[in-house]
């Protein structure tokens, strides 16, 4: 009893700062993995992993330097899909959506849009699975966390209930979407702010320079990302970034009323064994009257040349009034 009085009150706090705001974002995120070669160099292994989710959050509360963005409801099916075993013979297909149909109809989409997008991987795949996991209780408030103007992402809280279909029984393979969607938000780790020196008025127009990210490390990041996406990669070695590097920001040509922003770095530095960091990119996109920020994205590529490969993208969207 006192935990359902407990859930209202958490519920109805949230409803009431809510409505102050009927500012909307969209949340979305990719994550792709590839790696194949040959064990002891006889016996060949092949692995591949995608996942993908989305949900729409609201603003509930404008503070002078930070905002807070609240789980509204999830938008789209969540999907992961992996090979399994050392051959990459078997593909399973986990979706999460209250409708159990739509999140099949949408899991083999993907699959076969992977097919046709990829010469490699899917041509050993002989048998595909599916698995549905549903919601249970409240989604509304089951993520939340605060950004900056600056455009860092903090407090971050999750607090959903996410259950096989079949619970209590248990499902041997980790699915933990919206867990990940947590980390991604937390990427979002430095100001994109530019300092005063950056910019240079000539006439009467400005001048954009360049400026610097601070030192990154997205070392626990990637290391929190890829023990949620499977247990066996969070068996072996912990990735660990060789050094922290920087992102070289400049203002990019953008559409009327609008600015933009953009931070790319290729530092190709070690995190992983042979895989480096090759590329990361960060690109910000404002209205020019208002600040309102319009949309967020980061990119990056970790590769050790064709044997491998990890692809992050996760963006913050605004949506239409």
């Amino acid at each position: 009893m006192r935990n359902l009085i407990r859930l209202f009150c958490v519920v109805l706090i949230t409803m009431t700062v809510c409505l102050q705001s009927a500012e909307h974002y969209r949340f979305t995120y990719q994550l792709h993995g590839a790696a194949n070669g040959h064990i002891l160099l006889i016996i060949p292994y092949r692995a591949f992993y995608r996942s993908q989710a989305s949900a729409i959050f609201q603003v509930c509360s404008q503070e002078s330097e930070e905002r807070e963005f609240v789980l509204d409801k999830i938008d789209q099916t969540g999907i992961m899909m992996r090979t399994t075993g050392f051959s990459g013979h078997t593909l399973v297909i986990l979706t999460a959506d209250k409708d159990f149909k739509l999140g099949i109809r949408n899991g083999r989409k993907l699959w076969r849009k992977w097919r046709q997008q990829l010469s490699y991987y899917p041509r050993f795949v002989r048998r595909v699975k599916d698995f549905q996991f549903r919601f249970h209780g409240p989604l509304r408030g089951g993520i939340r966390f605060r950004r900056t103007k600056g455009g860092i992402h903090s407090d971050r809280c999750y607090a959903m209930d996410v259950r096989f279909r079949h619970a209590p029984e248990e499902l041997r393979i980790d699915f933990n979407l919206y867990r990940i969607m947590v980390e991604m938000i937390g990427l979002f780790n430095h100001a994109i702010r530019p300092p005063r020196h950056a910019f240079d008025i000539q006439s009467g127009s400005i001048i954009s320079g360049l400026w610097s990210s601070p030192p990154l490390d997205f070392s626990q990041s990637i290391n929190a990302i890829a023990a949620l996406a499977s247990r066996f990669v969070k068996g072996l070695k912990a990735f660990r970034q060789e050094k922290p590097f920087h992102l070289l920001y400049h203002l990019e040509p953008s559409l009327p009323g609008t600015i933009q922003i953009c931070g790319t770095a290729e530092p190709r530095i070690a995190i992983w064994g042979r895989f480096r960091i090759q590329r990361f990119t960060r690109r910000v996109i404002m209205d020019a009257h208002s600040g309102r920020l319009l949309r967020d994205e980061l990119q990056t590529l970790i590769s050790k040349g064709s044997r491998g490969n990890m692809t992050v993208i996760a963006r913050l969207e605004a949506l239409a009034h």
